[in-house]
């Protein structure tokens, strides 16, 4: 009996001190509701992966998590909420200031800064392409303009058109939230830079 006991104690222990002791990195993914919707299990299995996406969220969001994700790798894929804030470049070059400024007091490790996708919702008017494009160029300099490295641009906005420059609905359910072909790419994408 008492051997029993000592070997049951000795596995507990094991399994703890591993799950303690591991140096895995986690992967921390946080956004709107396009990364709400996106499922990581499937996509990462090998990966320790935490969702906090949000539908609805925006950059304020982005802003709450200020040291709340130290020392994990982050995804970030957030921005298609605040589009239409974009009145003029000044208004895009304020946005992306603070949007990076929320990325690095994120406090993580490494973050990749997925690029804001194009999209066709049915209550978009014909300038949204165009307002991400300005929006995703300014996001693009400010992280250049950092300079601090630990942010990796990824930039996959013309991955997701179609020959008209809009969304390409077959990767789409509804002009605005991706199908598993949109999720494909982006898991695709971010293997390439992860892995």
């Amino acid at each position: 009996m008492n051997k029993f006991i000592i070997w049951c104690v000795s596995i507990v222990t094991a399994v703890f001190m591993a799950s303690c002791d591991s140096d895995e990195d986690t992967y921390s993914f946080i956004g709107d509701s396009l990364v709400a919707r996106w499922d990581l299990q499937d996509s990462f299995p090998m990966l320790i992966t935490h969702n906090y996406g949000l539908g609805g969220s925006g950059l304020s969001y982005l802003q709450d998590y200020a040291g709340r994700l130290k020392g994990d790798v982050v995804i970030v894929l957030s921005g298609t909420n605040d589009y239409r804030k974009i009145t003029s470049q000044e208004v895009a070059d304020r946005y992306a200031a603070e949007y990076v400024d929320a990325l690095l007091d994120f406090g993580a490790k490494r973050i990749y800064a997925i690029s804001v996708l194009p999209r066709d919702f049915k209550s978009d008017d014909d300038r949204s392409c165009g307002i991400i494009m300005t929006l995703n160029a300014a996001i693009a300099k400010q992280i250049e303009a950092a300079g601090e490295g630990r942010i990796v641009w990824l930039d996959v906005y013309h991955k997701f058109l179609n020959d008209k420059g809009k969304l390409n609905l077959n990767l789409s359910y509804d002009g605005l939230h991706l199908n598993p072909a949109g999720y494909e790419i982006l898991t695709t994408e971010l293997n390439h830079h992860i892995l």
